[in-house]
């Protein structure tokens, strides 16, 4: 036991420093001791920074997300616009050359309008000229008839009866 109590002693004179030193250290302790707290401090607030900047990525990679949804929508949205464009360009095409088609049409109808008007013209212009033919020839014939009657007039004073019965029965004309 002699030995555990030498080994003891010299174990507690090696321990011990002096104030000086133990004051040095002591101080150093407590400013080591405040810069960890500092540190912690630090550390904490580098957390929360850290925790914060999580939140902002998991809040902008959301909101990248809903953009990029927003985007293949309005990609989607722009395709089919260009379809209904490209639709309506190839309508636009049809009713151009079924107007233009229409337009040709109605041109050989107005050129066909007037060639018959012209026809129906010319139609009309030699009625005219045959209805005053016929006019010229119905007066001719009046004033024949009317010279023919008193033709027959002038003649009839001038034969007797009895000489146009023997003229008639010359012909062939039998009276009872």
């Amino acid at each position: 036991m002699k030995i555990r109590v030498y080994i003891l002693i010299i174990g507690l004179l090696a321990s011990c420093v002096s104030a000086k030193k133990y004051k040095a250290l002591e101080a150093n302790h407590a400013g080591l001791q405040t810069e960890y707290q500092l540190s912690q401090k630090g550390l904490t607030s580098s957390q929360n920074v850290i925790a914060d900047l999580y939140n902002d990525r998991d809040s902008l990679s959301s909101i990248v997300y809903k953009q990029t949804l927003r985007v293949k929508e309005l990609e989607h949205t722009v395709n089919d616009q260009e379809q209904k464009i490209g639709s309506s360009i190839v309508e636009v095409q049809t009713l151009t050359t079924e107007v233009s088609r229409l337009t040709k049409w109605v041109d050989d109808l107005s050129q066909t309008c007037k060639t018959n008007a012209e026809i129906m013209r010319r139609t009309m212009d030699d009625l005219n000229t045959q209805q005053l033919k016929v006019l010229n020839l119905s007066l001719a014939l009046q004033r024949f008839d009317s010279m023919q009657i008193s033709s027959v007039k002038r003649a009839k004073k001038q034969l007797s009866e009895e000489k146009i019965r023997r003229s008639l029965e010359k012909v062939g004309f039998v009276f009872y």
